[in-house]
């Protein structure tokens, strides 16, 4: 399984990606908050004050007093009367007076008592208009509270929703630590070029550095390489068989193990070959590198074969400076005289003729500048037999450079992709 986290969206160079996936940390918050208001009846009756209130209150006190009205209209229009007649001399004044006093008192303790109603309909439609007040502010608080809260509730809403927009919503898919290769099996040649590009991409961009062995024939680092272009790399590029002569890959190597890369080239086209007889080749090329010292080069190599399988004419390889007299005895010498000869000339003659296919290997090869993308590749107009020798031998060597070298701190630092392993034997 592969990991996925978030932290993994920044590309680390110690860490091999396989794909992106879609992770939603953040869900998004919905709508905003709906803003608290009042509802549109209850503003215009906040905004307007009641004008019935005052109109109704009137009424009644009206309905109530009008027997009080009626019988101090009375008490007036009797005190009229009894002031007429006295004036008149109708009415003696003592008994006037008396009258006047009665009457005029029944009709202002009326007026009076008209007088507080009118207060009292006033007082009661203050006392409403207070309350309404009192109500009013409080629905103005509990209002300002609820906007108040509405509007912390936006800014929690407002975070949220930056976050959601915020996000990265992709994540790396980075293998776990503890392994260190992965195999891919089936898919078709396009697939292999998006994988390559998307492994190869997360690389560079990571800061790492990136081998790729295309043993597919199809070209499948073609978008790698011009991504990495763009990207202002300069990767590094052998199509092979055209540019073996530039390829320098095993120069460095040990005797023991070109031997063993040698051995391995040549077994490449004998399908029904054993350990023992790979054991018997590795230690022909063994001996034969022991006597062409330190750094021989497969010209060296197939010229030394040639004269221990007795091809040819030596003095040709004399001539040309690929072995020197003293090299050609004691090749002559290496395994004795006798039956057994005729077995070594044998084996001697199959590995000339493989490793043949190698001979122009490294001979044009200049220091390149250091790449972060490298990128082996065959090309399909080689033939297949060519192409395993060829693929077997990169395999190979690049196998021995890697145990030669020094373990890495970081994993996955430098990666190398194979592609189309299945066309190498099962033993490389």
């Amino acid at each position: 399984m592969a990991d996925v986290h978030p932290e993994h969206a920044q590309l680390q160079a110690d860490r091999i990606y396989l794909g992106w996936q879609y992770i939603l940390l953040h869900p998004d918050p919905g709508p905003p908050p709906k803003r608290p208001s009042p509802a549109e009846e209850e503003e215009q009756r906040q905004a307007e004050p009641d004008p019935e209130l005052l109109r109704r209150e009137r009424l009644q006190e009206d309905m109530l007093n009008r027997p009080v009205r009626i019988f101090r209209t009375f008490m007036m229009i009797l005190t009229a009367i009894i002031l007429v007649a006295a004036v008149a001399g109708y009415l003696n004044w003592s008994f006037a007076l008396i009258g006047l006093v009665a009457a005029g008192g029944v009709a202002a303790i009326c007026w009076y008592a008209l007088l507080l109603g009118d207060r009292a309909v006033k007082y009661r439609v203050q006392e409403q208009q207070a309350r309404d007040d009192r109500q009013r502010q409080e629905r103005d608080k509990e209002l300002f509270q609820a906007q108040e809260e509405h509007a912390q509730r936006y800014r929690e809403w407002q975070e949220e929703k930056d976050r959601h927009d915020r996000q990265l919503t992709w994540y790396a898919v980075a293998v776990p630590d503890e392994i260190d290769r992965v195999d891919v099996a089936g898919g078709t040649l396009p697939g292999w070029s998006a994988l390559i590009t998307l492994l190869g991409a997360t690389r560079l961009y990571s800061g790492g550095h990136l081998t790729v062995l295309d043993l597919s024939e199809g070209a499948i680092a073609k978008d790698l390489i011009e991504l990495a272009s763009r990207g202002g790399d300069d990767p590094l590029v052998w199509v092979l068989p055209v540019d073996l002569p530039k390829l320098d890959l095993g120069a460095t190597l040990t005797p023991e193990a070109f031997a063993d890369v040698l051995a391995h080239v040549v077994s490449v086209s004998e399908e029904s070959r054993t350990t023992r007889d790979l054991s018997f080749d590795n230690a022909i090329l063994e001996r034969v590198l022991e006597v062409l010292g330190e750094n021989a080069t497969i010209n060296q190599v197939t010229a030394a074969l040639r004269a221990l399988a007795q091809v040819g004419d030596p003095r040709d390889d004399l001539r040309f400076g690929l072995i020197t007299a003293t090299q050609l005895e004691r090749i002559g010498t290496l395994f004795g005289r006798g039956v057994s000869d005729r077995v070594v000339i044998e084996r001697a003659w199959a590995l000339e003729s493989q490793l043949r296919k190698l001979e122009t290997l490294g001979t044009q090869a200049v220091r390149l500048p250091p790449a972060r993308l490298r990128v082996v590749s065959m090309d399909r107009q080689a033939g297949v037999l060519g192409n395993r020798v060829l693929g077997t031998y990169v395999a190979t060597a690049l196998t021995h450079i890697l145990r030669q070298s020094p373990a890495s701190d970081r994993p996955w630092y430098h990666t190398i992709i194979v592609a189309g392993a299945d066309k190498l034997r099962g033993d490389v």
